[in-house]
């Protein structure tokens, strides 16, 4: 009964795919063929378009101008895509994560099976590998943190049994290290410290410039950079959010420093560029290689969160922080100040208030059970 459902869940999943792409006529194996796959728009409606039930969208092909188009004639055909499906019926928000999480297996499988058909000289094949990683990245970033609505539980993050799994795994002389080189081991180790100790973006991560960090106060400046002219990534991680100094303690600046000096320096194409994060070579590291060691990471342990990616840890960080803030006894109006300061928003951003009501939902839980218990010790 179990993988009857699971089956039947993963395949309402494809066909809210198929009949997004007929409604947005998109083909996708005339995109693939171009080195294309889905634009940053088109993820932005596909999210929203999971949350319909498959009775609208198919109400929406037919009222639809746009001649037939199939995506993947098929595999539609596989499902019965022209007919109604006994499968149909409303979907909640809830199931919309599942389905963005099924339609991102779909692209990967399709985008593999592509790639395993180029030669790796032809020059659709590190086109096809750049838009899987952005993609995948993008559509996984949009899967809902919860089964709740209004605003409960929308982001995602490690919990405390998790974050000292992703711990033990990742520590050099770890058996459970997915990663062969001592280079990679080192650099990974750091990078995810650097995103649960600071909490800052992929692009802010990949864009540390080693001329900013400051040993002596151990801090470092985190800027925006569009179009930099030392950077020679063809795609560059800008960041998004306001330039401001971060600071780090004695353990991550001894363990940068260590990085420095016994790895990084060793490269001699390092010496062309001021990014602290090298690929093995010295050139800086990219995006897409950023994201792999994630991926490499979920897969050498199967029993981490299958959406670990950066951004996870930078809304663990805002968890920790929250955390923090209640050991502290700060007032919430001076944590979501201090909140914004660190993660780079504007003081009037909306997005601090959505970490410090996650914040207060948890005091206020905590506080009606310790209610509960002494109202249950008056009664014995």
């Amino acid at each position: 009964m179990g993988g009857h459902v699971h089956r039947n869940t993963h395949l309402r999943a494809l066909k809210v795919l198929f009949l997004f792409c007929d409604l947005q006529g998109i083909s996708l194996d005339e995109r693939l063929s171009q080195g294309r796959l889905l634009q940053l728009g088109e993820v932005e409606d596909l999210a929203r378009h999971c949350r319909f039930s498959i009775d609208d969208l198919e109400a929406q092909v037919l009222r639809a101008t746009i001649p037939y188009k199939s995506s993947s004639s098929t595999t539609v055909s596989l499902l019965g895509y022209r007919t109604r499906s006994v499968l149909s019926s409303n979907t909640e928000v809830g199931s919309a994560g599942m389905r963005l999480r099924y339609i991102a297996r779909y692209l990967k499988w399709l985008t593999e099976r592509r790639l395993l058909n180029l030669p790796p000289q032809h020059p659709m094949f590190a086109a096809l590998i750049e838009v899987k990683s952005l993609v995948l990245d993008a559509i996984l970033a949009r899967v809902p943190g919860g089964k709740g609505r209004n605003g409960l539980g929308k982001r995602t993050s490690l919990t405390q049994e998790a974050q000292e799994r992703v711990w033990q795994v990742i520590g050099p002389e770890s058996p459970e290290n997915p990663w062969k080189g001592a280079h990679a081991r080192a650099r990974n180790e750091l990078i995810v410290r650097w995103l649960l100790g600071l909490g800052v973006r992929r692009g802010e991560l990949l864009g540390v410039d080693i001329r900013l960090i400051n040993f002596r106060s151990n801090e470092v400046v985190v800027v925006r950079r569009a179009d930099d002219k030392h950077d020679p990534r063809g795609i560059q991680p800008n960041a998004k959010t306001l330039d401001r100094v971060l600071p780090f303690n004695g353990d991550l600046a001894k363990r940068t420093q260590d990085y420095i000096i016994n790895f990084r320096r060793k490269f001699p194409l390092a010496k062309k560029h001021p990014f602290l994060f090298v690929a093995n070579g010295g050139r800086p590291l990219g995006i897409r290689a950023l994201n792999k060691i994630f991926e490499a990471l979920r897969e050498r342990c199967p029993d981490l969160p299958d959406d670990v990616m950066p951004h996870v840890l930078r809304h663990t960080w805002n968890d920790n922080f929250s955390i923090a803030m209640d050991d502290s006894g700060t007032a919430p109006e001076n944590e979501q100040k201090m909140r914004s300061r660190l993660m780079g928003w504007k003081p009037t951003s909306k997005t601090a208030e959505t970490y410090n009501r996650r914040a207060t939902e948890r005091r206020a839980r905590k506080a009606s059970l310790e209610m509960q218990e002494k109202m249950v010790k008056r009664t014995k």
